[in-house]
């Protein structure tokens, strides 16, 4: 039987025993869980994300019905799913953020490949993360990115921002794309 989202979360945020490890001795902090709580938080979240888009898609369309009279609750749902999916991207990059440091310091946790692959996420989100919270480009896309990002929702179902005049990062991608990191990582 395949596993559940949530459940793929909840494994995979073992993968980051290590840095755990890692940093918990750096900090005097042995024993006291941090990072792969927070993995946890971040699937649980993006698995409630995934089912609300469903209920925001419908009320995006009923919004688009000519005539319908919408209760405000689904008038407000879309932009507060926006905002939801942005404080998970700002915790995602947070998680992230947090693990590449201890790995830039020390290779080792998890070996030099995966180390870069950590180092490449992160600068995947950092590109959506950038102009979210500072509205200025991200410094590798200077020449081609926005100031800011802006959101949009795509395939009808999945909230999205828009960096470049190509380029568009949906939260999913960046979800898929850090679950399927702390698998690696779990797999070491």
């Amino acid at each position: 039987m395949a596993k559940s989202r949530f459940e793929r979360w909840i494994s995979a945020s073992h993968g980051l025993a290590k840095v755990d490890i890692w940093i918990g001795k750096d900090r005097k902090l042995a024993g006291i869980p941090g990072l792969f709580h927070q993995a946890q938080r971040l699937g649980r979240f993006d698995v409630e994300l995934d089912h609300g888009e469903n209920l925001v898609a419908q009320a995006i369309k009923l919004q688009k019905t000519p005539g319908a009279t919408l209760p405000d609750a689904a008038l407000i749902l879309p932009d507060r799913h926006i905002y939801q999916s942005y404080l998970w991207v700002l915790s995602a990059y947070e998680l992230i953020r947090t693990v590449d440091q201890a790995c830039s310091k020390d290779n080792t946790i998890y070996g030099a490949a995966l180390s870069q692959e950590i180092k490449d996420y992160k600068h995947e989100i950092e590109r959506l993360r950038v102009p979210l919270v500072k509205v200025e480009p991200a410094k590798r896309h200077k020449s081609t990115d926005f100031a800011m990002a802006y959101p949009l929702w795509i395939n009808d179902r999945e909230v999205a921002w828009q960096v470049s005049a190509t380029n568009t990062i949906s939260r999913k991608r960046l979800s898929d794309g850090l679950l399927t990191l702390l698998e690696k990582l779990k797999g070491v």
